[in-house]
């Protein structure tokens, strides 16, 4: 039985200004290396095959398959892509499938951009989309796709970056509008999808945790959820059911957005 979760609502003094408008998730740009540093870096990508290069821009595309991740983060020595502009293309969906650890790896290394070239999002794929586009904000990824959402899932994918052709997405679109951020035994929950009614939550780190996993970016058989426990978590618009899967909508937050100065 899943441990029951410690829910209190936060008065809304507490978020004491609006979220910016931002044009993508903020991110930590590792210093440009030597240029001359990226010859080595090319060459073990090329041997990865699928690549594209503009030396006049110092950028490369490459496209990766399924499961081919692993070789293109060993093509990357210890400082990353080395001056290279990288930008990873996928699959169409639903071969654009990819795990939040690699979301991860891949930022961590300077990749620029997750592209996905588009295709049809099948309700199938909607569970693992949605944990590739919350790794995507949560490590400030820029992710870049084509594609519509299927309407049983528009709804729980607004705070999710919005697929470039999609203008109504777009316009209502920030970042931020629904995470969570870490605290010594708690997960502070930023809800602010409804601009006129933002709401925070304190829940139970631990509890989530166990069924979500240790940075709450796994979806589970919504079958071995404590209905009741569901049921709060979908009422509260925190959890989706998505083809018999429960996710977990936030995303976590790392670096906290600020307006620029005028």
């Amino acid at each position: 039985m899943p441990r029951e979760l410690s829910l209190r609502p936060l008065p809304p003094q507490h978020v004491p200004y609006p979220l910016p408008r931002v044009a993508g998730a903020a991110r930590t740009v590792a210093p440009a290396m030597p240029f001359a540093e990226s010859e080595p870096v090319l060459a073990a990508l090329r041997g990865t095959g699928h690549v594209r290069h503009d030396p006049a821009k110092k950028r490369a595309v490459v496209r990766i398959g399924p499961d081919e991740t692993g070789h293109v983060l060993a093509a990357f020595p210890a400082s990353g892509v080395a001056g290279l502009g990288v930008t990873i293309e996928l699959d169409a969906w639903p071969g654009a499938k990819l795990a939040p650890r690699d979301v991860r790896a891949l930022a961590d290394a300077g990749v620029v951009m997750l592209k996905v070239d588009g295709g049809a999002l099948t309700e199938h794929a909607l569970p693992d989309w949605f944990e590739l586009g919350k790794a995507a904000l949560a490590h400030g990824l820029p992710l870049h796709w084509a594609g519509g959402v299927p309407s049983v899932a528009r709804e729980h994918a607004r705070h999710l970056t919005p697929p470039r052709d999609d203008p109504a997405l777009r316009s209502s679109w920030r970042y931020g509008m629904l995470a969570w951020r870490r605290g010594p035994g708690f997960a502070l929950v930023e809800d602010a999808r409804d601009s006129a009614n933002r709401l925070q939550y304190a829940m139970d780190l631990t509890a989530l945790q166990s069924l979500f996993g240790e940075a709450l970016d796994r979806h589970i058989p919504q079958s071995i959820v404590d209905p009741a426990l569901l049921d709060q978590l979908v009422d509260m618009r925190l959890v989706a059911q998505l083809a018999g899967r429960a996710v977990w909508l936030p995303y976590r937050m790392r670096r906290w957005p600020v307006a620029p100065l005028a």
